[in-house]
Parts: C-alpha cells; sequence; structure tokens
C-alpha cells in the first residue's frame, strides 16, 4: 500500500500474488535484520506487530487471501520473537474476529484495540485467557455532536467491565479526546473515572 497506494496494492494481491509475496518476505528479511540489533540494544518487554488489514464491517482481504499472502509471512515475523521469549501484542483495528484463529495458533498473547464490531463476548467465552482483549470501547459515541449523557457513558464502562474483564484475559483502555474538544475531554473523563471506581472490583 505504501508503494502502490491502497487500491493498487489490493489489485496487486488479486493479480500477483507470488510477487507480493516475495516484496513481504523481503521487506521481513530486513525488519528482522534491524528487530535483532533493537533486541540486543533496548531490551523491550515484549513487542506489538501492527498491520490493519480490516475496517469497520469487514477484513480488506478474504480469509484465502490472508492465509496465502499474508499469514505465512505474519507467522515467520513473530516467531522470532516467540522463539526469544517475548509476548506478542497484535495491533489491527475493525472488524477482525475472523482472522482470530490465525492469531492466537501464531502465538499472539494480546489483541489491540479490540473494537466493538467484533462480538467481543463470543471472543473472549471462545479463547479465554488465551488472547487477552484490549480496549473495546467505542470511542467515537464520546464525539461531541452525539448527544449522550454522563450516565450513559458511565454505563458503558461498567457493561464493559462486566462483559469481558471478570476472570481475566481483559485489559482496560481509556484515552482521552483526540478532537481536541471540551465535550470530548469530558466524556472521557467520565470514562477513566467511572473504570479507577470500579478496578478494583476485577483486578487486585
Amino acid at each position: 500500500m505504501s508503494f502502490m497506494g491502497f487500491t493498487n496494492g489490493l489489485i496487486a494481491c488479486h493479480e500477483e500474488p507470488e510477487e507480493v509475496k516475495a516484496l513481504l518476505n523481503y521487506l521481513c528479511d530486513g525488519f528482522l535484520g534491524v528487530a535483532d540489533k533493537f533486541l540486543y540494544y533496548y531490551k523491550p518487554d515484549y513487542i506489538m506487530f501492527a498491520d490493519d488489514i480490516a475496517h469497520e464491517r469487514n477484513p480488506f482481504v478474504s480469509l484465502e487471501m490472508f492465509r496465502d499472502i499474508f499469514e505465512p509471512v505474519w507467522r515467520r515475523y513473530i516467531t522470532f520473537f516467540k522463539d526469544k521469549g517475548f509476548l506478542a501484542v497484535h495491533h489491527n483495528c475493525g472488524r477482525f474476529e475472523s482472522f482470530l484463529d490465525d492469531v492466537v495458533d501464531m502465538g499472539f498473547n494480546a489483541w489491540d484495540p479490540a473494537q466493538t464490531s467484533n462480538d467481543l463476548v463470543a471472543i473472549k467465552k471462545k479463547f479465554g485467557n488465551k488472547l487477552m482483549i484490549c480496549g473495546g470501547l467505542e470511542s467515537r459515541t464520546f464525539l461531541p455532536h452525539l448527544d449522550v449523557s454522563e450516565e450513559q457513558v458511565r454505563g458503558m464502562v461498567r457493561k464493559l467491565l462486566d462483559d469481558l474483564a471478570p476472570g481475566g484475559g481483559y485489559a482496560f483502555i481509556g484515552g482521552g479526546a483526540m478532537d481536541g474538544s471540551p465535550i470530548s475531554a469530558q466524556r472521557w473523563e467520565w470514562v477513566n473515572d467511572e473504570f479507577d471506581k470500579l478496578k478494583d472490583t476485577y483486578y487486585n
């Protein structure tokens, strides 16, 4: 996508899959060479792999195409770190649930941010503590043009924790107003305050 733009990149995946695989593996070679030195000098606690391959409604590619083109490269990349004992977080926005079997099988420990277009309750039930769900709030709810009360915001936080926090395998993510508006900032204050009030109920 960086080289060709989004539309042409998807067309290339369809028309020239072997060339796309060659490019991805070439890039992976370079990234792993850098990573080897990065681990030596910085000694991180975990690694995060980011590849936003989905939008709100569905992934950008089919599961078949994902397993043919992307999954082998992702697996190769993450195995490098897992073999060295690192925890691995996968960053992926959008409706990504159909790929989670593969993500867990590759060895990822957490998924961030888990967005509400996915069935997070079913995902928690399926994977338990094999996959930490990070997030789960619909942040667009807090945009200033929407009519949202304080109780609605706090109720969202309570329901989220009730649904996902029991038994572990969940990490809450608070935040602040990305649009810079006082209304959004106030709503995020309610979110963070409600979590602070409830966190000891689930985490100790």
